[in-house]
């Protein structure tokens, strides 16, 4: 990563959610968010997450999920990149660095699912990530 200084940051505690990224291979943590700034645009961001003093990179959705119906409240949700632990009900830190992609909604979850996969790859490449963890 070039530049350090995050786009924005988000503090708050886990929540559980539908836990649909782990049975699809990609477990996220869920924070819920009150409002979104102006300049903050939903989609998908690098970033970093903080907990327990350890800084983790990842990749984090800002927005409603709008290809899951039933679901519509506004949220970080969050895949750490080789991390397997649970965190809910624990304060994290969300720090965005790089706006990747616009929030949209998907014709299917399989469609969804290629889309966050690619996702996932793309920040590999941009935190110099070798590839996932054995």
């Amino acid at each position: 990563m070039c530049d350090k200084t995050p786009i924005f940051s988000i503090e708050g505690t886990v929540i559980k959610g539908r836990q649909m990224g782990h049975t699809w291979g990609f477990p996220t943590i869920n924070v819920p968010m009150k409002d979104k700034p102006e300049f903050l645009h939903s989609g998908v961001y690098f970033s970093e997450v903080t907990f327990d003093g350890e800084v983790h990179y990842a990749i984090t959705n800002i927005g409603v999920k709008p290809t899951i119906e039933g679901v519509n409240g506004l949220g970080a949700e969050t895949f750490i990149y080789d991390y397997e632990g649970d965190l809910y009900d624990r304060e994290v830190r969300i720090d965005l660095y790089h706006y990747n992609r616009p929030e949209c909604k998907f014709s299917s979850i399989d469609e969804l699912k290629l889309r966050i996969g690619r996702d996932i790859e793309e920040g590999r490449s941009y935190f110099g990530l070798t590839g996932a963890k054995e």
